[in-house]
Protein backbone atom coordinates (compact mmCIF):
# COMPACT_ATOMS: atom_id res chain seq x y z
CA UNK A 1 0.00 0.00 0.00
CA UNK A 2 2.63 2.60 1.10
CA UNK A 3 4.54 1.93 -2.92
CA UNK A 4 1.09 2.32 -4.25
CA UNK A 5 0.94 5.77 -2.64
CA UNK A 6 4.37 6.79 -3.30
CA UNK A 7 4.08 5.74 -6.85
CA UNK A 8 0.97 7.95 -7.05
CA UNK A 9 2.55 11.08 -5.43
CA UNK A 10 5.41 10.77 -7.38
CA UNK A 11 3.50 10.34 -11.21
CA UNK A 12 1.11 13.06 -10.00
CA UNK A 13 3.84 15.41 -8.52
CA UNK A 14 5.71 14.91 -11.97
CA UNK A 15 2.77 16.40 -13.41
CA UNK A 16 2.51 19.05 -11.82
CA UNK A 17 6.00 19.82 -12.84
CA UNK A 18 5.40 19.15 -16.34
CA UNK A 19 2.22 21.72 -16.87
CA UNK A 20 3.20 24.63 -14.75
CA UNK A 21 3.74 26.36 -18.24
CA UNK A 22 -0.48 25.72 -18.39
CA UNK A 23 -0.76 27.40 -14.95
CA UNK A 24 -3.14 30.27 -14.07
CA UNK A 25 -2.09 33.80 -15.42
CA UNK A 26 -2.70 37.28 -13.63
CA UNK A 27 -2.84 39.24 -17.01
CA UNK A 28 -4.76 39.19 -19.64
CA UNK A 29 -1.69 38.64 -22.33
CA UNK A 30 -0.15 35.20 -20.96
CA UNK A 31 -3.94 34.39 -20.48
CA UNK A 32 -5.02 34.55 -23.46
CA UNK A 33 -2.09 32.24 -24.56
CA UNK A 34 -3.90 29.50 -22.17
CA UNK A 35 -5.50 26.30 -23.36
CA UNK A 36 -8.81 26.67 -21.10
CA UNK A 37 -9.94 23.16 -21.02
CA UNK A 38 -13.12 23.71 -18.51
CA UNK A 39 -14.04 27.52 -19.10
CA UNK A 40 -14.04 26.54 -23.41
CA UNK A 41 -17.12 24.86 -22.93
CA UNK A 42 -19.24 27.42 -20.57
CA UNK A 43 -20.92 30.25 -21.62
CA UNK A 44 -18.58 33.15 -21.18
CA UNK A 45 -16.62 35.33 -23.35
CA UNK A 46 -12.93 34.42 -24.54
CA UNK A 47 -10.15 36.52 -23.23
CA UNK A 48 -9.38 39.53 -25.06
CA UNK A 49 -13.62 40.37 -26.30
CA UNK A 50 -14.05 43.76 -26.17
CA UNK A 51 -18.13 44.33 -25.61
CA UNK A 52 -19.72 47.46 -25.71
CA UNK A 53 -22.76 48.83 -23.63
CA UNK A 54 -25.09 47.73 -27.00
CA UNK A 55 -24.01 44.45 -27.03
CA UNK A 56 -24.84 43.42 -23.32
CA UNK A 57 -27.24 39.73 -22.73
CA UNK A 58 -26.96 36.31 -22.37
CA UNK A 59 -24.53 34.12 -24.03
CA UNK A 60 -27.08 31.43 -24.12
CA UNK A 61 -30.57 31.42 -24.10
CA UNK A 62 -32.75 30.22 -21.30
CA UNK A 63 -33.50 26.74 -21.44
CA UNK A 64 -36.98 25.02 -21.26
CA UNK A 65 -36.76 22.03 -18.50
CA UNK A 66 -36.86 19.53 -21.21
CA UNK A 67 -33.90 21.08 -22.24
CA UNK A 68 -32.49 21.02 -18.79
CA UNK A 69 -30.58 17.67 -17.70
CA UNK A 70 -33.26 16.38 -15.01
CA UNK A 71 -30.57 13.81 -13.51
CA UNK A 72 -27.49 14.67 -11.22
CA UNK A 73 -24.31 14.13 -13.07
CA UNK A 74 -22.90 10.76 -12.45
CA UNK A 75 -20.34 10.21 -9.85
CA UNK A 76 -17.60 7.45 -9.48
CA UNK A 77 -18.78 4.03 -7.85
CA UNK A 78 -17.53 4.66 -4.16
CA UNK A 79 -18.90 8.80 -4.09
CA UNK A 80 -22.75 9.91 -3.35
CA UNK A 81 -24.39 13.52 -3.44
CA UNK A 82 -25.76 14.75 -0.35
CA UNK A 83 -27.22 18.05 -0.12
CA UNK A 84 -25.77 19.75 3.28
CA UNK A 85 -28.71 21.05 5.85
CA UNK A 86 -27.49 24.04 7.28
CA UNK A 87 -30.50 24.15 9.86
CA UNK A 88 -28.98 21.08 11.62
CA UNK A 89 -26.10 21.50 13.97
CA UNK A 90 -24.12 18.35 13.47
CA UNK A 91 -23.92 19.18 9.68
CA UNK A 92 -23.33 22.53 9.63
CA UNK A 93 -20.31 21.96 11.78
CA UNK A 94 -18.72 19.43 9.80
CA UNK A 95 -19.27 21.70 7.31
CA UNK A 96 -17.16 24.42 9.21
CA UNK A 97 -14.77 21.77 9.75
CA UNK A 98 -14.13 20.71 6.23
CA UNK A 99 -13.83 24.37 5.29
CA UNK A 100 -11.24 25.12 8.03
CA UNK A 101 -9.21 21.86 6.95
CA UNK A 102 -9.35 22.45 3.62
CA UNK A 103 -10.54 25.77 2.06
CA UNK A 104 -7.86 28.49 3.21
CA UNK A 105 -4.25 28.01 5.04
CA UNK A 106 -1.26 30.18 4.67
CA UNK A 107 1.51 28.77 3.12
CA UNK A 108 3.52 29.04 6.65
CA UNK A 109 0.97 27.04 8.25
CA UNK A 110 0.76 29.98 10.61
CA UNK A 111 -2.75 30.75 9.91
CA UNK A 112 -5.98 29.53 9.07
CA UNK A 113 -9.56 30.65 7.98
CA UNK A 114 -12.33 30.42 10.53
CA UNK A 115 -15.89 30.23 9.53
CA UNK A 116 -18.01 29.51 12.57
CA UNK A 117 -21.52 28.16 12.27
CA UNK A 118 -23.05 31.72 12.80
CA UNK A 119 -21.40 32.88 10.06
CA UNK A 120 -22.13 29.97 7.41
CA UNK A 121 -25.71 30.06 8.24
CA UNK A 122 -26.16 33.71 7.87
CA UNK A 123 -24.16 33.70 4.33
CA UNK A 124 -25.59 30.75 3.16
CA UNK A 125 -29.30 31.06 4.47
CA UNK A 126 -30.47 34.19 2.79
CA UNK A 127 -33.96 34.77 2.01
CA UNK A 128 -35.24 32.50 -0.56
CA UNK A 129 -32.25 29.89 -0.09
CA UNK A 130 -32.54 26.28 -1.16
CA UNK A 131 -31.18 23.48 0.45
CA UNK A 132 -30.46 22.06 -2.89
CA UNK A 133 -28.25 24.53 -3.56
CA UNK A 134 -25.83 23.52 -0.32
CA UNK A 135 -24.24 20.74 -2.72
CA UNK A 136 -22.17 18.39 -0.66
CA UNK A 137 -20.04 15.26 -2.06
CA UNK A 138 -19.46 12.09 0.34
CA UNK A 139 -18.06 8.63 0.56
CA UNK A 140 -20.17 6.07 0.41
CA UNK A 141 -18.48 3.89 3.10
CA UNK A 142 -17.52 6.40 5.39
CA UNK A 143 -20.38 9.40 4.94
CA UNK A 144 -16.83 11.28 4.84
CA UNK A 145 -18.06 14.67 3.41
CA UNK A 146 -15.36 15.54 0.27
CA UNK A 147 -16.55 18.21 -1.65
CA UNK A 148 -19.22 21.27 -1.35
CA UNK A 149 -20.19 23.95 -3.18
CA UNK A 150 -23.70 26.68 -2.56
CA UNK A 151 -24.93 28.92 -4.58
CA UNK A 152 -27.62 31.40 -2.64
CA UNK A 153 -30.14 33.75 -5.03
CA UNK A 154 -29.58 37.31 -5.42
CA UNK A 155 -31.14 40.21 -7.60
CA UNK A 156 -28.29 41.85 -9.69
CA UNK A 157 -27.88 44.98 -11.88
CA UNK A 158 -25.43 44.83 -14.50
CA UNK A 159 -25.50 48.22 -16.11
CA UNK A 160 -29.03 48.78 -17.28
CA UNK A 161 -30.25 44.86 -17.07
CA UNK A 162 -31.23 43.52 -13.35
CA UNK A 163 -31.17 40.20 -13.73
CA UNK A 164 -32.05 37.01 -11.18
CA UNK A 165 -28.57 35.24 -10.46
CA UNK A 166 -26.65 33.17 -8.10
CA UNK A 167 -23.90 34.09 -5.90
CA UNK A 168 -21.49 31.01 -6.10
CA UNK A 169 -19.27 30.52 -3.29
CA UNK A 170 -17.77 28.04 -1.10
CA UNK A 171 -16.33 25.31 -3.36
CA UNK A 172 -13.82 23.17 -1.84
CA UNK A 173 -13.06 19.84 -2.33
CA UNK A 174 -11.00 17.57 -0.07
CA UNK A 175 -6.84 17.99 -0.64
CA UNK A 176 -6.63 14.56 -0.99
CA UNK A 177 -8.50 14.49 -3.63
CA UNK A 178 -7.03 17.09 -5.91
CA UNK A 179 -6.47 16.50 -9.41
CA UNK A 180 -9.09 13.78 -9.73
CA UNK A 181 -11.91 16.40 -11.68
CA UNK A 182 -14.28 16.48 -8.85
CA UNK A 183 -14.57 20.49 -8.93
CA UNK A 184 -16.03 20.74 -12.74
CA UNK A 185 -18.18 18.03 -11.69
CA UNK A 186 -19.48 20.54 -8.18
CA UNK A 187 -19.83 23.46 -10.76
CA UNK A 188 -21.93 21.64 -13.60
CA UNK A 189 -24.11 20.01 -11.15
CA UNK A 190 -24.91 23.33 -9.29
CA UNK A 191 -25.60 24.75 -12.65
CA UNK A 192 -27.58 22.44 -13.58
CA UNK A 193 -29.66 22.58 -9.84
CA UNK A 194 -29.60 26.09 -10.75
CA UNK A 195 -31.35 26.22 -14.10
CA UNK A 196 -33.73 23.63 -12.70
CA UNK A 197 -34.60 26.90 -10.48
CA UNK A 198 -34.47 29.12 -13.57
CA UNK A 199 -31.68 31.09 -12.77
CA UNK A 200 -29.42 31.11 -16.09
CA UNK A 201 -26.83 33.31 -14.57
CA UNK A 202 -24.36 33.67 -11.83
CA UNK A 203 -22.01 36.11 -10.30
CA UNK A 204 -17.96 34.63 -8.96
CA UNK A 205 -14.69 35.76 -8.37
CA UNK A 206 -11.45 34.51 -8.09
CA UNK A 207 -7.68 35.46 -8.20
CA UNK A 208 -6.39 34.72 -11.65
CA UNK A 209 -7.24 36.15 -14.99
CA UNK A 210 -9.90 34.17 -16.80
CA UNK A 211 -12.42 34.22 -19.39
CA UNK A 212 -15.48 36.61 -18.86
CA UNK A 213 -13.30 39.25 -16.44
CA UNK A 214 -16.37 41.52 -15.55
CA UNK A 215 -14.24 43.64 -13.36
CA UNK A 216 -10.88 43.57 -11.38
CA UNK A 217 -10.58 44.40 -7.81
CA UNK A 218 -7.66 44.84 -5.17
CA UNK A 219 -7.70 44.10 -1.42
CA UNK A 220 -6.20 47.33 0.84
CA UNK A 221 -5.32 46.16 4.31
CA UNK A 222 -5.75 48.69 7.43
CA UNK A 223 -3.51 48.27 10.41
CA UNK A 224 -5.06 48.22 13.91
CA UNK A 225 -3.32 46.34 16.69
CA UNK A 226 0.64 46.95 15.78
CA UNK A 227 1.56 45.08 18.70
CA UNK A 228 0.49 41.99 17.67
CA UNK A 229 0.77 41.92 13.81
CA UNK A 230 4.23 42.39 14.72
CA UNK A 231 4.24 40.04 17.23
CA UNK A 232 2.47 36.65 14.90
CA UNK A 233 4.83 38.45 11.71
CA UNK A 234 1.85 39.78 9.57
CA UNK A 235 4.09 43.13 9.37
CA UNK A 236 7.00 44.57 10.00
CA UNK A 237 8.83 46.91 11.23
CA UNK A 238 10.75 48.94 8.62
CA UNK A 239 14.42 50.03 8.69
CA UNK A 240 14.70 53.08 11.55
CA UNK A 241 10.88 52.11 12.76
CA UNK A 242 10.38 51.28 16.55
CA UNK A 243 7.02 49.74 17.61
CA UNK A 244 6.03 52.92 19.62
CA UNK A 245 6.45 54.95 16.40
CA UNK A 246 4.92 52.77 14.18
CA UNK A 247 2.07 52.43 17.00
CA UNK A 248 1.63 56.29 16.87
CA UNK A 249 1.42 56.33 13.34
CA UNK A 250 -1.78 53.98 13.63
CA UNK A 251 -3.03 55.81 16.39
CA UNK A 252 -7.20 55.89 16.33
CA UNK A 253 -9.18 58.27 18.39
CA UNK A 254 -10.69 56.73 21.23
CA UNK A 255 -14.55 57.60 20.50
CA UNK A 256 -16.02 58.35 17.14
CA UNK A 257 -15.85 61.87 15.29
CA UNK A 258 -19.13 62.09 13.42
CA UNK A 259 -22.03 63.67 15.25
CA UNK A 260 -25.10 61.33 15.24
CA UNK A 261 -23.00 57.99 14.34
CA UNK A 262 -23.95 54.95 16.28
CA UNK A 263 -25.08 51.29 15.95
CA UNK A 264 -27.84 50.57 13.41
CA UNK A 265 -31.57 49.89 15.21
CA UNK A 266 -34.21 47.72 14.26
CA UNK A 267 -36.26 50.96 13.51
CA UNK A 268 -33.58 52.19 11.10
CA UNK A 269 -33.79 49.87 8.70
CA UNK A 270 -35.99 51.80 6.36
CA UNK A 271 -34.39 54.30 6.13
CA UNK A 272 -30.92 52.81 5.38
CA UNK A 273 -32.49 50.52 2.98
CA UNK A 274 -33.74 53.58 1.08
CA UNK A 275 -30.39 55.48 0.93
CA UNK A 276 -28.67 52.51 0.18
CA UNK A 277 -30.68 51.31 -2.55
CA UNK A 278 -30.61 55.08 -4.08
CA UNK A 279 -26.47 54.61 -3.44
CA UNK A 280 -25.88 51.69 -5.30
CA UNK A 281 -27.73 53.03 -8.36
CA UNK A 282 -24.09 54.76 -8.86
CA UNK A 283 -22.61 51.67 -9.89
CA UNK A 284 -22.81 49.38 -12.94
CA UNK A 285 -22.88 46.61 -10.92
CA UNK A 286 -24.78 46.22 -7.65
CA UNK A 287 -27.40 43.87 -6.16
CA UNK A 288 -30.73 44.67 -5.56
CA UNK A 289 -31.91 44.11 -2.07
CA UNK A 290 -35.66 44.18 -1.09
CA UNK A 291 -35.91 45.70 2.45
CA UNK A 292 -35.96 42.37 3.74
CA UNK A 293 -32.76 41.05 2.23
CA UNK A 294 -31.20 44.48 3.42
CA UNK A 295 -32.29 43.73 7.07
CA UNK A 296 -31.23 40.13 6.95
CA UNK A 297 -27.54 40.89 5.75
CA UNK A 298 -26.75 44.36 7.18
CA UNK A 299 -28.63 44.64 10.50
CA UNK A 300 -26.33 43.89 13.54
CA UNK A 301 -25.17 40.70 14.06
CA UNK A 302 -23.16 39.41 17.14
CA UNK A 303 -19.61 38.49 15.61
CA UNK A 304 -21.22 38.64 12.12
CA UNK A 305 -21.73 41.94 10.77
CA UNK A 306 -20.97 45.84 12.46
CA UNK A 307 -23.40 48.24 11.08
CA UNK A 308 -23.85 51.91 11.38
CA UNK A 309 -25.89 55.06 10.50
CA UNK A 310 -25.47 58.55 10.98
CA UNK A 311 -28.62 60.46 12.87
CA UNK A 312 -29.67 64.34 12.19
CA UNK A 313 -30.79 66.35 14.61
CA UNK A 314 -34.10 66.07 13.55
CA UNK A 315 -33.80 62.52 13.45
CA UNK A 316 -33.35 61.52 9.86
CA UNK A 317 -30.98 58.78 9.16
CA UNK A 318 -28.52 60.26 6.67
CA UNK A 319 -25.76 57.86 6.09
CA UNK A 320 -25.36 54.08 6.36
CA UNK A 321 -22.12 51.84 6.79
CA UNK A 322 -21.02 48.21 7.47
CA UNK A 323 -18.25 45.87 8.16
CA UNK A 324 -18.63 42.01 8.59
CA UNK A 325 -16.54 39.61 10.85
CA UNK A 326 -13.36 36.94 9.91
CA UNK A 327 -11.05 35.28 12.36
CA UNK A 328 -8.25 33.33 10.92
CA UNK A 329 -6.88 30.96 13.25
CA UNK A 330 -3.34 31.74 14.63
CA UNK A 331 -1.25 28.33 14.61
CA UNK A 332 1.33 27.16 16.92
CA UNK A 333 1.76 30.65 18.68
CA UNK A 334 2.64 30.76 22.29
CA UNK A 335 0.56 33.60 23.14
CA UNK A 336 -2.21 34.49 20.38
CA UNK A 337 -4.61 32.09 19.07
CA UNK A 338 -6.67 34.18 16.79
CA UNK A 339 -6.44 36.86 13.98
CA UNK A 340 -9.51 39.12 14.34
CA UNK A 341 -9.86 40.52 10.71
CA UNK A 342 -13.16 42.27 9.45
CA UNK A 343 -13.99 43.81 6.07
CA UNK A 344 -16.04 46.84 4.40
CA UNK A 345 -18.98 45.85 3.94
CA UNK A 346 -22.08 47.94 1.78
CA UNK A 347 -22.41 51.87 3.13
CA UNK A 348 -23.97 54.98 1.86
CA UNK A 349 -22.35 58.05 1.96
CA UNK A 350 -25.26 60.54 1.49
CA UNK A 351 -24.36 63.37 3.64
CA UNK A 352 -21.09 62.62 5.62
CA UNK A 353 -17.68 62.71 3.76
CA UNK A 354 -17.42 58.45 3.09
CA UNK A 355 -13.77 59.38 4.96
CA UNK A 356 -15.03 60.27 8.10
CA UNK A 357 -17.59 57.00 8.13
CA UNK A 358 -14.89 54.65 7.23
CA UNK A 359 -12.58 56.58 10.24
CA UNK A 360 -15.22 56.06 12.57
CA UNK A 361 -15.82 52.09 11.40
CA UNK A 362 -11.68 52.03 12.62
CA UNK A 363 -12.52 53.67 15.69
CA UNK A 364 -15.55 50.84 16.63
CA UNK A 365 -13.36 47.93 15.07
CA UNK A 366 -10.28 49.14 16.84
CA UNK A 367 -12.52 49.77 20.18
CA UNK A 368 -14.34 46.09 19.76
CA UNK A 369 -10.87 44.33 19.30
CA UNK A 370 -10.12 43.76 15.61
CA UNK A 371 -6.25 43.56 14.65
CA UNK A 372 -7.08 44.65 10.75
CA UNK A 373 -9.07 46.29 8.79
CA UNK A 374 -9.65 45.03 4.73
CA UNK A 375 -11.41 46.52 2.31
CA UNK A 376 -11.07 46.16 -1.85
CA UNK A 377 -11.03 49.48 -3.76
CA UNK A 378 -14.51 48.90 -5.21
CA UNK A 379 -16.98 51.71 -4.72
CA UNK A 380 -16.09 54.88 -3.97
CA UNK A 381 -12.79 53.26 -1.01
CA UNK A 382 -10.38 55.21 -3.63
CA UNK A 383 -11.40 58.44 -1.49
CA UNK A 384 -10.48 57.30 1.66
CA UNK A 385 -7.79 53.99 1.70
CA UNK A 386 -4.29 56.27 1.21
CA UNK A 387 -5.90 59.43 3.75
CA UNK A 388 -6.33 56.71 6.29
CA UNK A 389 -3.32 54.78 6.15
CA UNK A 390 -4.70 51.42 4.53
CA UNK A 391 -1.44 49.68 2.65
CA UNK A 392 -1.88 48.15 -0.61
CA UNK A 393 -1.82 44.06 -1.34
CA UNK A 394 -0.33 43.19 -4.76
CA UNK A 395 -2.86 40.69 -5.66
CA UNK A 396 -6.31 41.04 -7.33
CA UNK A 397 -9.60 39.78 -6.86
CA UNK A 398 -11.32 39.65 -10.20
CA UNK A 399 -15.49 39.51 -10.68
CA UNK A 400 -17.03 37.42 -13.42
CA UNK A 401 -20.62 36.88 -14.37
CA UNK A 402 -21.75 33.28 -15.77
CA UNK A 403 -23.47 33.31 -19.07
CA UNK A 404 -23.55 37.23 -19.55
CA UNK A 405 -21.72 39.53 -21.90
CA UNK A 406 -21.31 43.29 -20.25
CA UNK A 407 -18.16 45.49 -20.65
CA UNK A 408 -15.20 45.53 -18.53
CA UNK A 409 -15.90 47.64 -15.62
CA UNK A 410 -13.00 49.65 -13.39
CA UNK A 411 -12.96 48.73 -9.78
CA UNK A 412 -14.77 52.15 -8.75
CA UNK A 413 -18.13 51.17 -10.49
CA UNK A 414 -18.09 47.49 -8.95
CA UNK A 415 -20.46 47.17 -5.54
CA UNK A 416 -20.75 43.88 -4.54
CA UNK A 417 -19.06 42.23 -1.99
CA UNK A 418 -18.66 38.75 -1.56
CA UNK A 419 -18.78 37.67 2.71
CA UNK A 420 -16.16 35.15 2.16
CA UNK A 421 -13.17 34.58 0.02
CA UNK A 422 -13.23 33.62 -3.34
CA UNK A 423 -12.91 29.98 -4.37
CA UNK A 424 -9.86 28.99 -4.95
CA UNK A 425 -9.45 25.91 -7.12
CA UNK A 426 -8.38 23.80 -10.13
CA UNK A 427 -11.01 23.19 -12.76
CA UNK A 428 -9.12 21.21 -14.98
CA UNK A 429 -7.68 19.13 -12.71
CA UNK A 430 -10.28 18.83 -10.00
CA UNK A 431 -8.84 20.58 -7.23
CA UNK A 432 -10.67 22.97 -4.62
CA UNK A 433 -9.90 25.00 -1.78
CA UNK A 434 -10.46 28.74 -0.93
CA UNK A 435 -8.60 31.93 -2.23
CA UNK A 436 -6.75 33.69 0.43
CA UNK A 437 -6.37 36.93 -0.59
CA UNK A 438 -8.62 38.51 2.04
CA UNK A 439 -6.30 37.21 4.38
CA UNK A 440 -3.73 40.18 4.47
CA UNK A 441 -0.70 42.14 3.20
CA UNK A 442 1.45 40.66 0.08
CA UNK A 443 5.01 40.35 -0.96
CA UNK A 444 5.17 43.48 -2.98
CA UNK A 445 4.92 45.20 1.22
CA UNK A 446 7.65 42.73 2.04
CA UNK A 447 9.86 43.74 -0.42
CA UNK A 448 9.81 47.77 1.01
CA UNK A 449 10.89 46.02 4.59
CA UNK A 450 13.50 44.43 2.34
CA UNK A 451 14.47 47.80 0.71
CA UNK A 452 14.10 49.48 3.60
CA UNK A 453 11.95 52.04 4.71
CA UNK A 454 13.06 55.68 5.79
CA UNK A 455 11.43 56.22 9.06
CA UNK A 456 12.71 59.93 8.69
CA UNK A 457 11.13 60.36 5.28
CA UNK A 458 7.45 61.23 5.90
CA UNK A 459 6.32 60.29 2.10
CA UNK A 460 7.21 56.63 2.71
CA UNK A 461 5.29 56.03 5.39
CA UNK A 462 2.06 58.01 3.74
CA UNK A 463 2.78 55.55 0.39
CA UNK A 464 3.54 52.35 2.38
CA UNK A 465 2.55 52.64 5.68
CA UNK A 466 4.71 50.01 6.90
CA UNK A 467 6.66 46.76 6.11
CA UNK A 468 3.71 44.54 6.08
CA UNK A 469 4.45 40.78 6.06
CA UNK A 470 4.19 37.75 4.42
CA UNK A 471 1.83 36.89 1.54
CA UNK A 472 -1.02 38.10 3.16
CA UNK A 473 -0.59 35.70 5.67
CA UNK A 474 1.96 32.92 3.97
CA UNK A 475 -0.48 30.40 2.74
CA UNK A 476 0.27 26.62 2.96
CA UNK A 477 0.37 25.94 -0.82
CA UNK A 478 -2.70 23.24 -0.43
CA UNK A 479 -5.68 24.93 -2.52
CA UNK A 480 -6.17 25.99 -5.81
CA UNK A 481 -7.96 28.77 -7.27
CA UNK A 482 -12.15 28.66 -8.24
CA UNK A 483 -13.12 28.60 -11.04
CA UNK A 484 -9.53 28.21 -13.08
CA UNK A 485 -8.32 25.78 -15.90
CA UNK A 486 -5.23 25.08 -14.72
CA UNK A 487 -2.82 24.78 -11.58
CA UNK A 488 -2.12 28.08 -9.77
CA UNK A 489 1.52 27.95 -8.99
CA UNK A 490 2.16 32.09 -8.01
CA UNK A 491 1.11 33.84 -4.54
CA UNK A 492 -1.63 36.18 -5.28
CA UNK A 493 -4.38 38.15 -2.46
CA UNK A 494 -7.93 37.92 -2.87
CA UNK A 495 -11.37 38.20 -0.88
CA UNK A 496 -13.83 36.22 1.38
CA UNK A 497 -16.82 34.55 1.06
CA UNK A 498 -15.24 32.74 -2.05
CA UNK A 499 -10.08 32.69 -3.19
CA UNK A 500 -4.97 30.12 -5.30
CA UNK A 501 -1.83 28.11 -4.42
CA UNK A 502 0.68 25.85 -5.28
CA UNK A 503 0.62 21.91 -4.64
CA UNK A 504 3.52 20.39 -2.72
CA UNK A 505 4.29 16.71 -2.81
CA UNK A 506 2.70 16.07 0.65
CA UNK A 507 -0.51 17.37 -1.15
CA UNK A 508 -0.77 14.63 -3.65
CA UNK A 509 -0.86 11.87 -1.45
CA UNK A 510 -4.42 10.18 -1.21
CA UNK A 511 -4.68 8.20 1.62
CA UNK A 512 -6.72 5.46 1.12
CA UNK A 513 -7.62 4.38 4.29
CA UNK A 514 -8.84 8.17 5.51
CA UNK A 515 -11.30 8.31 2.90
CA UNK A 516 -12.35 4.63 2.99
CA UNK A 517 -11.83 3.93 -1.24
CA UNK A 518 -10.41 0.34 -2.60
CA UNK A 519 -6.72 1.23 -3.27
CA UNK A 520 -7.40 -0.44 -6.75
CA UNK A 521 -9.24 2.21 -7.95
CA UNK A 522 -6.74 5.40 -6.97
CA UNK A 523 -4.73 5.51 -10.11
CA UNK A 524 -8.07 5.59 -12.32
CA UNK A 525 -10.79 7.50 -10.17
CA UNK A 526 -11.36 10.54 -12.15
CA UNK A 527 -14.77 12.75 -11.70
CA UNK A 528 -15.64 12.42 -14.95
CA UNK A 529 -17.88 15.16 -17.10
Amino acid sequence: MRNLMKQVTLTEQAAVHNNNENAPKYDEKSASKQEWKFWQTQPVPTIGTKIDTTNIGPIESNKSVDEIRQEPYELPNGFFWDDIDIHVDEQLQELCTFLDEHYIEDDGNNFRLKYSMPFLRWALCVPDWLKKFHVGVRVTKSSKLVGFISAVPIRIRVYDKELSMVDINFLCVHKKLRLKRLSPVLIKEITRRGHLEKYFQAVYTAAPFLPGLACKARYWHRLLNVKKLLAIKFAFLGRNVTMQRMQKIYRLPETTQVTGFREIRDADMPQAWKILTQYLTKFDLAPVFSLDEFEYLCKNRSNIVSAFVVESDQGEITDFISYYHLPSTIINHPEYKTLNACYMYYYAASRTPLTDLVNDCLIQAHNSGFDVFNALDIMNNKEFLKKLKFGDGDGNLQYYVYNWKCPLMPPENMSFFKKKSTTNENIASGGGGGDSSMFGLTQKLKADKTKGLDSNNQQDFEQHHIAYGTNHIPRKPISYLPFTSELKTEHEFRHPLLLGDVLSADDLIVEVNDLAVDASSITDLTFSL
